[in-house]
């Protein structure tokens, strides 16, 4: 590995009780959507709206993600799950990177807060961080940001970024 980058990523804190709650609330409510509760689209269509995905630059990928929403519900069930177990904490497999780690974190994320991950982020050895305007995910709710951002770390640490080729 050449170098990482992590964007308000989960498994930067300790996964205590609290953390276990948490998850365990969000497995259930996406368990609600892999049953097809008739509520869920709805309040999947607010959770993403007003917590994942708020800006009005992801509108058009948010009203795509919200179309799946009972056919992503059963991954995101099975990923909420994940994140409440203790082998979510990757706190010490980052401490002992020795790659460049760009941290891209959105300012306002209700999901995953910076805050909350800022001790793992800052123990990393050779992290670096940049904050963007956005709710969650800021490669798509500041696409241009992001991509400089990203850019910019490649530069200073000699990765060539890889480029996708169309299939044959």
């Amino acid at each position: 590995m050449t170098a990482l980058v992590v964007c308000d990523s989960g498994g930067l804190v300790a996964v205590d009780a609290t953390v276990r709650r948490i998850c365990g609330a969000f497995e259930r409510f996406f368990a609600a959507g892999a049953r097809g509760a008739p509520w869920f689209k709805a309040a999947y269509a607010l959770y993403y709206r007003y917590i994942v995905l708020p800006s009005p630059a992801a509108a058009e990928q948010r009203s795509r993600i919200i179309a799946a929403g009972y056919e992503s519900a059963e991954v995101l069930r099975q990923a909420w799950h994940n994140f409440g177990q203790p082998e979510a904490d990757i706190r010490a497999e980052l401490r002992g990177l020795t790659v460049p780690v760009w941290f891209a974190w959105a300012r306002h994320d209700r999901v995953i807060p910076l805050s909350f991950c800022r001790p793992a982020i800052d123990a990393a050895q050779r992290g670096s961080l940049t904050t963007f305007d956005a709710g969650h995910a800021t490669f798509l709710e500041q696409p241009d940001a992001f991509a400089e951002g990203f850019l910019a770390f490649a530069k200073d640490h000699a990765v060539t970024p890889f480029r996708l080729r169309p299939a044959a």
